[in-house]
């Protein structure tokens, strides 16, 4: 009898157990004690940080309210709140609340989570803090009423599609803080005009700015050496100075972008991929260095055809071009020294010079922006001094 009813307790305590745990998850701290992993407070729901310190927003429990401006909580249960969602969260904690017009993410919160207001198409505004380390995979994805960000110095990473179709932001500056940008991240934000970025970022991935149609102002940072497949499929812009650190553009790069007159690639560039300026059909102006060594399949297929193709003689670039019949010309090697551009220096180049450092006001201005430290500077110190007409002097008499 005793034996049947200790059994029937080991069995009841099993099965409380397993209830409890299908109920209410757990985590086991290191003395076995059983402790809740999820918790609630006001309108959110919260999990603590592995840390034991800090706190991460799982839920917010009142999405179908009125409410329309939201101040997240900075501490829950006691602890910071240091993250708004998790970076791998299917629902996020915000995700189509279609009432909320703006939102305050206090100071403290280093990442805001996948999803976590994807579909708020109601929102014109949100505050970000200093703190901000990271943006989620679809964080602001389709807020398609979202016209005001300002992304903090700090942020390090933005997750695939934060921003797809925020049809309602016009301007956006990346922080030089930032590394890493995902792929479509401001894909299909179709009132979008100008970017900006400040620095930090290397690879620009495949489609991030796909659909911009009215994007006309860029500016790359030198610091970027690959911009990937579609990066700017679809875009507005007349003219884009590419990244001096530049080495490769992907397949459709910059493919449909019909209001795209000229292109220069840098030194250093080596690849052009298949397709990259495809119905770039005002297209007439391609300049290309010696280093490039590799021009994939087509990349003018449907550019002007009055496009000519600008490089040097016995480059890769003129072998291209007589071999798909588009045309070639030639340019002139920059000669360190030949400030008036007639391909050797002379007399009238140290003349130049020095009209330049005496500050003459009648130097033509297309004569004054010729001088430059890359042509000018002859004996390498990195300033324009009376020093550098000295070494053209010198270099003259050697020569000659």
């Amino acid at each position: 009898m005793k034996t049947n009813r200790l059994l029937g307790m080991m069995t009841a305590a099993a099965l409380l157990t397993t209830v409890c745990s299908a109920v209410l998850p757990v985590r086991f701290t290191e003395d076995f004690a059983i402790t809740a992993y999820a918790a609630e407070e006001g309108n959110y729901t919260y999990v603590v940080n592995p840390d034991g310190g800090s706190v991460t927003i799982k839920s917010f429990l009142d999405n179908s309210s009125s409410l329309t401006d939201i101040v997240i909580p900075s501490t829950l249960g006691g602890l910071p709140v240091t993250a708004v969602g998790e970076p791998d969260q299917f629902i996020g904690v915000f995700s189509r609340n279609s009432k909320l017009t703006h939102v305050v993410v206090p100071e403290g919160v280093q990442s805001i989570g996948r999803s976590a207001f994807k579909g708020c198409y109601a929102l014109t505004g949100i505050s970000l803090p200093q703190t901000l380390k990271t943006i989620g995979a679809t964080a602001f994805d389709g807020c398609s009423a979202l016209s005001d960000i300002t992304l903090p110095e700090g942020l390090n990473e933005i997750g695939m599609s934060a921003f797809s179709r925020c049809e309602s932001l016009t301007e956006i500056t990346l922080p030089a803080s930032l590394t890493s940008i995902g792929s479509e991240t401001f894909v299909n934000c179709t009132a979008l005009k100008s970017v900006t970025f400040l620095s930090g970022v290397t690879v620009l991935e495949m489609t991030t700015f796909a659909g911009c149609s009215k994007l006309t102002d860029v500016k790359l940072p030198d610091c970027m050496t690959t911009i990937k497949d579609m990066a700017f499929d679809h875009c507005g812009m007349t003219e884009i100075t590419l990244p001096a650190n530049l080495t490769s553009i992907g397949t459709y790069a910059f493919a449909n972008c019909d209001k795209l007159k000229s292109i220069v690639f840098p030194d250093g560039m080596q690849s052009i991929g298949k397709d990259a300026f495809q119905f770039c059909t005002n297209l007439a102006s391609v300049t290309i260095p010696e280093s490039v060594t590799e021009i994939l399949d087509t990349p003018f297929f449907y550019c002007s055809r009055k496009l000519i193709i600008y490089g040097y003689a016995g480059s890769y670039a003129e072998t291209y071009a007589k071999n798909h019949s588009i045309s070639f010309q030639a340019l002139q090697k920059q000669v360190d020294g030949d400030l008036d551009g007639d391909g050797t220096f002379a007399a009238a180049d140290s003349v130049l010079l020095a009209r330049y450092l005496a500050e003459d006001s009648t130097l033509e201005a297309a004569a004054a922006q010729a001088i430059t430290l890359e042509t000018a500077d002859l004996d390498k110190d990195g300033l324009l001094t009376v020093l550098d007409i000295r070494t053209l002097l010198v270099l003259m008499t050697v020569l000659e």
